[in-house]
């Protein structure tokens, strides 16, 4: 690659999340294979990028502040960014707005690639595929059926699709001091505590039929998240009498205790595109017991039976059931364990992940131009704010004004401060679609019912 190399600019409110540790190990990682690759942060009352980097010592960024919070200031932020900084490649990282600013920086004759990175099955990143083909060069997903929708559903060019898995440190969590198990069947839940992805209210349920089994069980919740509040009432009786945990959100650094001193991980999802977590825990041989999410199927990673135990998404009495099948099995818990572990140092390790990647980007980096790209007139801000002075003056000489008055806008939260995406679409129908081309099988075609 060129001088510029790779650019990744990604939100600094969420340094726990699965992304942030993709992060933490990638922009290293392909500087070790001589690519050059920056990272720059968004900051802002409430994207604390010096606070992310604390977290993540072996990262360094630059920042991205916005003095105005406006959806115009947003652009500006980044295109002066792309443009003292030149990258060859730049990947959003959820954050829409660096699309708007390529517009920017190519309409002033930088040159310059835009890519996706993929880390979702979510219906408002394709519809920001699809709105924004003209500018993004390739999209990299993280997972198989992620990749088959950008195709199917953003239609975007096959050529122009890449898969790049996320991967795990597998030395380092297979070297972990575990604890042996001499009592209750030890299982872990971590993750982000919200209903909507993660089916957290299915957890009670499975609680109440392990019960009903008669199985002996413990239960560690790790995370945080808006369903906090509601899933901790729920599951209080468990609470008080011992059998659940919550212990909060926890670095990356921290979670290898939990997996040390686990027997099982538990995934209740409705869809994932790894999860990263579940790698992890089968690189440490935890056992996993996971629900058939969307995005397992074309992934073809887990094998029911072999490293690891399915159960129907959303089906207590099925979850329940395996679970009890490794509390009484213990030599069915070890061989699932190890298989487990033995994909994930075939298939999902730190170096693959790093080599995907790096293959990704240089075939993003070799595609001819879009032919739009050159073409098509720098676009305004879809979300700008319309306040008087934009009203007045537009959104240009609006921005500029308030820039040098000192005027900002404050935001309720931080994907408000930064959006994720510039689309708000609905994920039922999107939901549907995916599960009948994830698992074919399972979902046939509507007229083969008939």
């Amino acid at each position: 690659m060129k001088p510029g190399g790779v650019l990744f600019i990604a939100p600094s409110a969420y340094p726990l999340g699965g992304v942030a540790v993709w992060l933490d190990y990638l922009v290293p990682g392909l500087k070790s294979l001589g690519i050059p690759a920056k990272l720059a942060l968004t900051a802002g009352p409430r994207h604390d990028a010096a606070a992310y980097l604390s977290g993540h010592p072996g990262l360094s960024a630059r920042q991205i502040s916005n003095p105005t919070g406006s959806a115009q200031g947003r652009v500006r932020a980044i295109a002066k960014v792309l443009a003292e900084q030149k990258p060859e490649i730049v990947v959003a990282v959820n954050i829409v707005d660096v699309y708007a600013a390529v517009r920017e920086v190519r309409a002033k004759r930088q040159q310059i690639k835009a890519v996706m990175a993929l880390h979702a099955i979510a219906a408002d990143l394709l519809a920001d595929l699809a709105r924004e083909a003209d500018v993004i060069d390739a999209v990299i997903s993280t997972n198989m059926l992620a990749t088959r929708l950008c195709i199917e559903v953003a239609h975007i060019p096959a050529e122009r699709a890449f898969y790049a898995p996320c991967g795990v440190d597998t030395n380092t969590l297979a070297s972990l001091n575990r604890t042996p198990r001499e009592g209750p069947l030890r299982i872990a839940w971590i993750g982000r505590l919200e209903n909507t992805q993660k089916r957290t209210a299915d957890l009670p349920a499975i609680a109440a039929r392990l019960d009903a089994r008669g199985v002996d069980w413990q239960l560690t919740l790790a995370g945080d998240g808006p369903d906090r509040d509601a899933l901790l009432a729920q599951l209080a009786p468990w609470i008080q009498s011992g059998r659940v945990q919550h212990i909060g959100a926890l670095p990356a650094d921290q979670i290898a205790r939990v997996y040390a001193a686990s027997d099982v991980l538990l995934v209740t999802s409705e869809w994932e595109t790894g999860p990263l977590v579940a790698w992890e825990a089968m690189a440490a041989r935890v056992a996993l017991v996971t629900s058939r999410y969307v995005g397992s199927g074309l992934e073809g990673a887990l094998q029911n039976g072999i490293n690891c135990l399915h159960f129907e998404t959303g089906s207590a009495d099925d979850a329940a059931a395996c679970l009890a099948t490794l509390a009484r099995e213990p030599q069915t818990l070890a061989a699932i364990a190890l298989a487990g572990q033995q994909l994930v140092q075939h298939r999902y390790t730190v170096a693959a992940s790093i080599r995907s990647w790096a293959e990704a980007l240089q075939r993003a980096r070799d595609l001819p131009p879009l032919p739009s790209a050159a073409s098509r007139p720098p676009s305004q801000p879809r979300a700008a704010p319309q306040g008087r002075l934009d009203r007045l003056l537009g959104a240009q000489a609006g921005e500029t004004l308030r820039a040098a008055m000192g005027i900002r806008y404050e935001h309720a939260d931080a994907g408000d401060e930064w959006p994720h995406t510039g689309s708000a679409m609905p994920e039922g129908d999107l939901m549907q679609r995916a599960a009948r081309i994830d698992r074919p099988e399972r979902h046939p075609p509507e007229n083969a019912r008939q």
